[in-house]
């Protein structure tokens, strides 16, 4: 073995120990986190695989859409088919308000027995004019947030960010400045979310603090869908803690058809899931095998500059070749496990068992506890579907049913 090799083999060992102790440290630092992973993987891995039980833990994430507003119209994004849906009374119109104070404080208080994270999603998170302090009564309650943003008033709220020690900060990166404006449907949006980068790290050197650790995620659409690797190289510039590539969602009118509505003997709602433009696609547009090429190409590129990668949902390099082929792909043959784990409250306090296709509103938060939603009717009926029968049709292609919770 010359010296080349030797050097090689010790440099490794002292990433990996460097690693480990970051772990480590972001486990003590995290406490809460932890508890909500130990109680998800419980759910998922216990109780409905071996038990097959409707009966669940309390969630260990609760989702908050406080306002479905968003500065961009994005071709993967949902939005426009949730104001079309409540225009047309497909989903309720109280929907289309701002989250109350009462709202989000009734479930913290509630919340705070069990401390689940609390995601805040939207729209774009950062409109929602109580945003900085609905962040704040997260944290003052000891919970940890989860939020993902496109960036464009990250400059504007990095204070409140950074001050309130978000764990992982989600922005929306989606390639080089020219094509990311592109996607969003925004220009400069790119430039905006970059300046925002920059301030959350000025401060975190400023506070001397390590977090919030910067997620960028970069979904892959028909648009980017040849650029994903230049896309990365970008993301690399701006100098990111963790970066995350996510496929698509996709489905066909036949699958949204055979929604669940009489199944549960009331309107499932949303009648386009979640992909806005790119969601009705049979992806006879979209290229498997260079896209999976790409993705190798990142995964050693993101490795040597020790930037940690996710790819949601992980696949095979052969299921994601099928994933975009129109006649190859069939849907894996396992289980929604998310009535199990996560609770999605609209900006009225309707509670959903899916944020991705808003089916069945299963109660809501002011007329009733998180623990009569969670373990009520509507909620059991959902679950003893899914302890019996595949997911439904729509979800075929869903990121949250094949991930790997």
């Amino acid at each position: 073995m010359d010296i080349l090799q030797w050097h090689n083999r010790f440099e490794g060992l002292r990433r990996g120990r460097l690693y480990l102790q970051s772990r480590i440290r972001n486990l003590f630092e995290s406490q809460g986190l932890f508890r909500a992973g130990f109680r998800q993987r419980v759910s998922v891995f216990l109780i409905p695989r071996i038990v097959h039980t409707t009966w669940s833990l309390r969630p260990w994430c609760i989702n908050l859409i406080p306002d479905f507003r968003c500065t961009q119209h994005c071709i993967y994004c949902s939005n426009a088919e949730v104001y079309e849906s409540i225009s047309q009374n497909r989903l309720p119109i109280a929907w289309n308000t701002s989250m109350t104070p009462s709202v989000y404080l009734k479930i913290l208080d509630e919340a705070k027995a069990f401390m689940p994270v609390i995601g805040i999603v939207g729209g774009e998170p950062l409109l929602y004019p109580h945003f900085d302090d609905l962040l704040c009564a997260i944290t003052s309650r000891g919970m940890h947030a989860s939020l993902t943003t496109n960036g464009c008033l990250l400059a504007e709220k990095a204070e409140t960010i950074v001050m309130n020690r978000l764990p992982i900060l989600g922005i929306s990166i989606d390639g080089p400045p020219m094509l990311h404006d592109s996607i969003a449907h925004s220009e400069g949006s790119f430039e905006r979310a970059r300046k925002g980068i920059e301030r959350i790290r000025e401060l975190k050197r400023v506070r001397n603090s390590p977090y919030p650790r910067i997620k960028l995620i970069l979904t892959i659409c028909s648009l980017n869908q040849h650029r994903i690797t230049e896309s990365i190289r970008q993301m690399i510039d701006l100098e990111p803690d963790i970066v995350s590539v996510r496929h698509p969602i996709s489905t066909s009118p036949a699958s949204i058809r055979q929604s669940p509505s009489q199944l549960f003997n009331i309107p499932c709602g949303l009648t386009v899931p979640f992909g806005g433009r790119d969601a009705l696609t049979d992806y006879r547009e979209f290229d498997g095998k260079h896209i999976a090429d790409q993705l190798d190409e990142c995964i050693g590129l993101l490795q040597k500059n020790s930037i940690q990668f996710s790819i949601e949902p992980s696949m095979s390099r052969s299921d994601t070749e099928n994933f975009y082929n129109p006649t190859a792909w069939k849907a894996k043959k396992r289980q929604c496990w998310v009535p199990w784990n996560l609770l999605e409250v609209m900006p009225n306090g309707d509670t959903v068992f899916c944020g991705l296709h808003f089916m069945h509103v299963t109660g809501n938060i002011l007329r009733q506890s998180i623990d009569e939603i969670w373990w009520g009717k509507n909620m059991r009926n959902v679950r003893h579907y899914l302890c019996d029968f595949s997911p439904f049709p729509v979800c075929s292609r869903c990121c949250m049913t094949f991930a790997d919770l």
